[in-house]
């Protein structure tokens, strides 16, 4: 089971949910605020990933950092008296945690891009802005910025937790650069199909503006719920 450590970006955005959901995140989810890596120059040492691994965390073997983690060990603040870990210092620690599989990384403001380097270690690493969201997303600047936030909004942090915890069974099926793309002849069928089903649904909609007196929104409800075909799915951070 995939266990996430965060700190206070997440943390943050957990204490917007209800009571009961957070008590169920709990089995999973553990965040501190001001959490890190940097053990060497925190003035709490308690407070990092080094010190829950060993007191507490010692039977998780699959944990995920989460990224306000990671930023947090690459940034200076009073709490580690100015100092922040070299990248090349903070690969170093990490690589000596078994327990540590996946990374979640966006490039904070301020803090070094070090995304060139994760790719080349062992362990996984899902980049938000190129693995978490679509391309079309990817190319809105004003929401770029906002996931550079030192405190990234709740609704974003809340949307990559739920994409994250439904994909805890196989994280790696989140990486883009190891998706399967459909061939030309797939990809011209799935149009065909979408196309197909598109028009059908006019020409339901067309019939029940026909034969009954209904406004359009209600026929295109009427239609497209005689179209459905098996159960609903639904998404939510379980």
């Amino acid at each position: 089971m995939v266990f996430i450590l965060g700190a206070s970006c997440l943390h943050r955005a957990i204490k917007e949910l209800p009571i009961n959901t957070q008590k169920r995140l709990r089995t999973t989810v553990y965040t501190s605020p001001g959490l890190s890596f940097n053990q060497e120059n925190a003035k709490n040492k308690s407070n990092t990933v080094q010190h829950l691994v060993r007191k507490f965390f010692s039977d998780k073997q699959n944990l995920l950092i989460w990224h306000d983690v990671v930023n947090n060990s690459l940034s200076k603040y009073p709490w580690n008296n100015f100092t922040a870990l070299s990248p090349s210092k903070f690969l170093e620690v990490v690589r000596g945690y078994s327990q540590v599989k996946t990374l979640l990384y966006v490039q904070r403001d301020g803090t070094p891009d070090i995304f060139d380097a994760l790719k080349r270690e062992k362990l996984l690493t899902l980049h938000i802005l190129k693995d978490l969201i679509s391309k079309r997303k990817a190319k809105q600047r004003a929401l770029l910025l906002k996931y550079r936030d030192l405190h990234q909004e709740t609704g974003l942090e809340l949307k990559t937790l739920r994409i994250v915890s439904n994909h805890c069974s196989n994280l790696k099926r989140l990486q883009k650069s190891r998706r399967p793309r459909l061939n030309l002849k797939r990809r011209l069928a799935m149009k065909q199909k979408q196309a197909s089903t598109e028009a059908s649904n006019a020409q339901v909609v067309y019939l029940y503006q026909v034969y009954y007196p209904v406004s359009l929104p209600g026929a295109l409800f009427v239609g497209l719920f005689a179209r459905q075909q098996g159960p609903s799915f639904t998404t939510g951070v379980q």
